[in-house]
């Protein structure tokens, strides 16, 4: 970009450690001054949906593929995607549960922030494939009302939007609910409730989460991806260098992040772990050196279970096909 002026544009996203080096401005998009706002992942797709107020932003996959299914085209995402983990293991029940298992949960209620949210389709669409558990063999109870997008499950689904006055972290505490997905609270469309975790008597369901996912990961290959980067097709139309550009940046930030990562856990100056080589080593073993890899060929198998999820569930009105939801540019990425 020699010579001409820096395009700026407002960006929307989380702190993640492999974002950190961007939001910071110790790393910069070449040609592009970033106005970054740092902000939980919740309230970003609330304002991206309703307001539409950030050129660059963090956003919830699931929302995008429903969104384009039904013909709508406000973003293109580039190949990077800053919040991934095996979801449904983030499920938390009290100790005097007798829930150890997905098929545990038949019949019983489960509390999710959101129906539709991304990781709720990795669950479902999880539990169905590797535990022959379905989403109508219990009840769905949500906090958000129409906080994106409106869907509607199928008929066989029993989905409960929860009063106002409640939330599903004390809905789990006083009974009123067997197991939740565990996360925190955004600042604007969450009800402010305190992490589950502080609480004495909860538990994970999965008595072991490490060895649950290496077995899923290692049987399937698939590190489940929750959030991905857009920006406005107006942007992208009239400047396409800028996805290009974005993407490398972002690898540049995750870079820095894991250069910062060795330095902190070297044989001085660990601050805590023992055993780190070990647990570096095994991880290494498992997920190869970068476990949060980015672009658009490293990923398409994870984005085309997501998009079949989605469709299986009811939840697209077509199949969406990986390549539709980015700009043309980064598809060789």
């Amino acid at each position: 970009m020699g010579g001409m002026s820096r395009l700026t544009l407002s960006l929307a996203c989380w702190e993640y450690p492999r974002t950190r080096p961007i939001l910071d401005g110790r790393v910069v998009p070449e040609g592009i001054n970033l106005i970054p706002t740092k902000s939980h992942p919740a309230d970003t797709f609330w304002r991206a949906f309703r307001v539409g107020d950030f050129d660059v932003t963090e956003m919830s996959l699931a929302s995008m593929m429903i969104s384009l299914s039904r013909g709508e085209r406000r973003w293109w995402a580039i190949p990077v995607f800053p919040c991934r983990s095996f979801f449904y293991t983030w499920i938390v029940c009290r100790k005097d549960s007798d829930i150890n298992s997905p098929k545990d949960l038949v019949g019983k209620r489960f509390g999710v922030p959101e129906y539709q949210m991304t990781a709720a389709v990795w669950i479902r669409g999880i539990f169905d494939e590797e535990f022959r558990v379905r989403p109508e063999d219990f009840e769905w109870f949500q906090e958000r009302s129409e906080h994106r997008i409106t869907i509607t499950p199928p008929g066989s689904v029993r989905l409960h939007t929860i009063p106002p006055e409640k939330n599903i972290r004390d809905m789990l505490l006083n009974g009123e609910l067997d197991a939740i997905l565990y996360g925190g609270a955004g600042r604007l469309v969450d009800r402010g409730h305190k992490p589950i975790h502080q609480e004495q008597n909860i538990r994970w369901m999965f008595s072991d989460v490490a060895e649950e996912e290496k077995r899923y990961y290692q049987k399937t290959g698939i590190f489940p991806i929750n959030h991905v980067i857009v920006v406005k097709k107006d942007v992208l139309e009239r400047n396409p260098w800028v996805s290009i550009n974005l993407y490398m940046a972002f690898q540049d930030a995750k870079r820095v992040a894991y250069d910062e990562e060795e330095r902190v856990f070297d044989f001085v100056t660990a601050p805590h772990l023992v055993w780190y080589r070990k647990y570096l080593k095994e991880q290494e073993s498992i997920f190869g050196k970068d476990p949060y890899p980015y672009g658009f060929k490293a990923n398409r198998h994870v984005l085309e279970k997501l998009a079949h999820y989605l469709y299986r569930q009811g939840l697209t009105e077509r199949k969406i096909e990986p390549e539709e939801l980015f700009f043309e540019n980064t598809l060789d990425l």
